[in-house]
């Protein structure tokens, strides 16, 4: 018979591992995505995973509560849970750099997140069951439903709570490795805990239950010893040759890592921020030269609006080193930022010169939320939210956010965009389906590369769109080059009819297949670092 007094200590079992599956969860998520983006492939695979894993351990666990009905086991399998959590999350920071270039964008999160989240997940997903088992062995028969629904309240409140505190503290303020290993400590010591009291009822325990309750502080102890030695461990350096990282962080949205690098062998090492996948942005510290050739587009604004500019919007921070320049050149321009990631701005005084911020006025805000609630207008729009890494914010590509932009530009008004892409692929193409998008709300747009000849790789392709609608003038227009110097743009101009229209999509807020495409791409430009199995077909 189940004692009154062990009741609560069942119904804060699963809440407490109600709360970890969720913790968990959102971590993982993380531990992916500095190789492969957040895009929906990692949130997806996770989230499956972690759904098969608790399917399964319903399923197990509902059988094994049937066969041996008494808490030592149900405490034994969830202080295993926490040992692999710690362990998994030990291994993950071995493995997963490893693997990362060899594994495509696809299926490559699915498996590592089966390798790394399904046993804990699984072995988290025996408790409720078993623990219904326990509160129903000896219960009134009338009372099974409340018991039932009061086992699963109690787990969902502990996800709901878990999901919050993961999002809004945890990861923020504690930090992914903290985050887990905490959780691990708190299953295994909480269900040797939970064990030691419950073993005290002779009814709820077998006559072994010494010996077992002993495995259990074992494991308990072990996953401490696990936890500290992971915590003691330097962190993996993430430098490459010629690299010296001066900060690396978990971001609200992705991990951040500022490192310095040799650019050139006449130039004093370049500073840059690297954000997931991606190295978004540099400086150059002893001048206000851009490192990325695709950024010196941003200086054209005053030769295509004839120097009347005067607001300029630009959707995407990064470093912030765009607005650096920009102010440090022109006295009269007040520069407008929408980023939504709230720690950059500041490394971006600290680590990117960024010591002029007067004339900055930064938004903590996604780019479109800020195009679509704001009533400002702006002369100028630079759009430089598309990362070079395996994955695209959808929700900016398509038609209805290109006519919110062209609604905050003023009457003359231009809209600049850094978009990578690969030109003269076949079939349905990222490139090209962005293109038809973009010039069926700026039919006169244009676009211009840096490497007109080279056709088939992933490059910068700068779009520039008009909003009057008449055709954009850009005779005498030259933009600097690392290597030549100056060159007119009309010298960089690339054609946009696409290769076959008709198999193009129009991206809309109800259909936007732009990770689909990312993934594509990769595997048509021959990244074999990234091609193989799904990519292949997709590239069939």
């Amino acid at each position: 018979m189940t004692p009154p007094s062990a009741k609560p200590i069942l119904l804060t079992t699963v809440f407490i591992t109600g709360m970890a599956v969720l913790i968990v969860e959102i971590p993982a998520i993380r531990i992916l995505s500095p190789y492969f983006g957040t895009s929906m492939f990692v949130l997806s695979s996770v989230l499956t995973v972690i759904l098969a894993a608790l399917a399964l351990g319903y399923f197990w666990g509902g059988r094994l509560a049937d066969r041996y009905p008494h808490p030592l086991p149900l405490y034994g399998i969830l202080a295993i849970g926490g040992f692999t959590i710690a362990l998994s999350f030990a291994l993950s920071t071995i493995v997963i750099p490893f693997l990362s270039s060899f594994i495509p964008i696809t299926y490559g999160p699915l498996l590592l997140a089966f390798v790394f989240f399904f046993i804990p997940a699984f072995l988290l997903g025996t408790d409720s069951p078993y623990v219904i088992k326990l509160l129903t062995k000896d219960a009134d028969p009338a009372t099974a439903g409340a018991i039932t629904g009061n086992t699963f309240f109690f787990s969902t409140v502990g996800s709901i709570i878990g999901s919050l505190s993961a999002g809004f503290f945890f990861i923020p303020f504690v930090g992914i490795e903290a985050t887990l290993l905490g959780v691990a400590c708190v299953l295994a010591v909480g269900a040797a805990t939970a064990a030691h009291f419950l073993t005290g009822r002779t009814e709820m325990a077998p006559e072994t239950s010494p010996i077992r309750l002993c495995h259990l502080y074992i494991i308990a102890l072990g996953t401490i010893l696990l936890t500290v030695l992971t915590l003691s461990l330097p962190p993996q350096s993430l430098d490459k040759e010629n690299q010296t990282t001066l900060y690396e962080a978990q971001g609200y949205y992705g991990h951040i890592r500022v490192y310095e690098q040799e650019f050139s062998l006449v130039r004093p090492p370049a500073r840059f921020l690297r954000r997931e996948v991606n190295a978004e942005s540099a400086i150059f510290q002893d001048s206000y030269e851009y490192p990325f050739e695709y950024t010196r587009f941003s200086n054209l604004y005053p030769d295509l609006r004839n120097g009347s500019t005067t607001s300029f919007l630009l959707l995407g921070g990064g470093a912030y080193t765009i607005p650096r320049t920009l102010v440090a050149n022109n006295p009269d321009l007040i520069v407008d930022v929408a980023e939504l990631e709230p720690s950059l701005f500041p490394l971006a005084q600290k680590y990117f010169d960024l010591s002029d911020v007067s004339r900055i006025r930064n938004h903590v805000v996604d780019a479109r939320v800020y195009v679509e609630q704001s009533d400002d207008q702006f002369d100028y729009i630079f759009m430089d939210t598309f990362n070079s890494g395996l994955y695209i914010p959808a929700h900016l590509t398509t038609q209805e956010f290109f006519h919110s932009v062209r609604e905050r530009l003023t009457d003359d008004g231009l809209l600049m965009i850094n978009f990578i892409g690969a030109r003269g692929l076949p079939g349905t193409t990222l490139t090209d389906s962005f293109t038809a998008t973009l010039q069926s709300v700026f039919p006169n747009a244009r676009a211009y590369t840096l490497k007109p000849e080279d056709i088939g790789g992933i490059e910068n392709i700068i779009f520039i769109a008009d909003a009057t609608d008449e055709p954009l003038v850009t005779e005498g227009v030259q933009v600097s080059t690392i290597h030549d110097g100056f060159v007119a743009i009309d010298e960089l101009e690339i054609a946009l009819n696409t290769s076959a229209p008709h198999e193009q999509v129009i991206f809309t807020d109800d259909l936007s297949p732009a990770e689909y495409l990312v993934a594509k791409q990769i595997a048509a430009t021959h990244n074999k670092t990234r091609l193989c199995g799904f990519c292949y077909l997709l590239k069939k």
